[in-house]
């Protein structure tokens, strides 16, 4: 409500001027930019002036790039892009110096930085603190980052909190028992898997621990793989939700109800004298439309080869 009465006051030609720069300017005369500014100004917001955030920059930089071209045309604030040029390679490309002053630099050299971490040729670590207490990110790294190598880090960050935190394990019980091997401790390890087009990974999906390896607790390259987020929820248990009988089973009166989710709709498979009978229902219709998804998910190129055969050989279990 500040901002809004500030600019309108400021539009109507509050006291009939307004100050920019040191000089009077008629309220006609002041753009809708101009006004922002103001306003931002009044509350507390100014940017850093051009020469702070150069020098702040050349710091940073420590002689790599060239900031010459960054002037009061073209720097509004450390939110919007600046031209940069990097003296090594001689890129010139644009970001934000908020990004830039957080590690962000030429993304030619860093992509050939993060290169030659993976093939063994250097050892950066990139972060000094770990995540989670247990994980350290080996490679020239920054969480403003947009590239591939920031989902990879969200995914790993994730199955290290799984397996790692306690208060992620004590909020949800399905991971108490979780852990990850060594090798994934290294983030260059998962990014190394991640990179691999035989795990199957596309923007979206979720990695998975225990489809190729039903019941398995442990994430590591062996036991994990990519999968679309429809087929994550394709064998979810719900164990807290459904009760002392078996999965898909359900008492309607003296007798049991056997029900699944098939494309997103409820559908009711019959009512049983025993619990044991109504599960064989389930179990039997479940793993048809088990069958059924991988066959279209694996036609359609959406999954792996390998989480094909493993979904196609799944067995629904009575403990499950």
């Amino acid at each position: 409500m500040f901002r809004i009465l500030c600019i309108f006051a400021l539009w109507i030609g509050w006291f009939g001027h307004h100050s920019i720069s040191g000089k009077s300017v008629a309220a006609s005369t002041i753009s809708m930019t101009d006004t922002t500014k103001s306003t931002d100004i009044m509350r507390g917001r100014k940017p850093f002036p051009l020469s702070v955030i150069k020098e702040r920059l050349e710091k940073t930089g420590a002689g790599n790039y060239d900031y010459s071209l960054v002037n009061e045309n073209n720097y509004i604030d450390t939110k919007h892009k600046i031209p940069i040029v990097c003296k090594t390679c001689g890129l010139k490309f644009e970001q934000t110096p908020q990004a830039h002053l957080h590690g962000d630099g030429c993304p030619d050299c860093r992509g050939k930085k993060i290169s030659d971490a993976l093939k063994g040729k250097v050892n950066i670590f990139r972060r000094q603190t770990k995540c989670y207490g247990v994980g350290i990110c080996d490679i020239p790294f920054s969480t403003y980052s947009s590239d591939k190598v920031q989902r990879a880090y969200g995914l790993w960050s994730g199955i290290i909190a799984r397996s790692c935190n306690d208060s992620v394990k004590d909020k949800h019980k399905t991971y108490k028992d979780c852990s990850v091997c060594s090798e994934w401790l290294l983030f260059s390890n998962f990014l190394k898997w991640f990179n691999d087009p035989t795990n199957g990974y596309k923007e979206g999906y979720s990695v998975d621990k225990d489809i190729l390896v039903k019941g398995n607790k442990v994430y590591s390259p062996d036991t994990c793989c990519f999968v679309p987020r429809e087929i994550n929820s394709l064998l979810t248990k719900s164990n807290a939700t459904r009760g002392v009988y078996p999965i898909g089973v359900s008492k309607r009166g003296k007798r049991f109800s056997a029900r699944s989710n098939f494309y997103g709709k409820t559908k009711k498979l019959g009512m049983f004298d025993t619990p044991e009978e109504a599960f064989q229902a389930y179990k039997q219709a479940k793993e048809t439309y088990i069958k059924d998804i991988a066959t279209q998910y694996y036609k359609d190129g959406k999954i792996t080869k390998k989480v094909y055969d493993a979904l196609m050989r799944y067995e629904v279990e009575i403990t499950d």
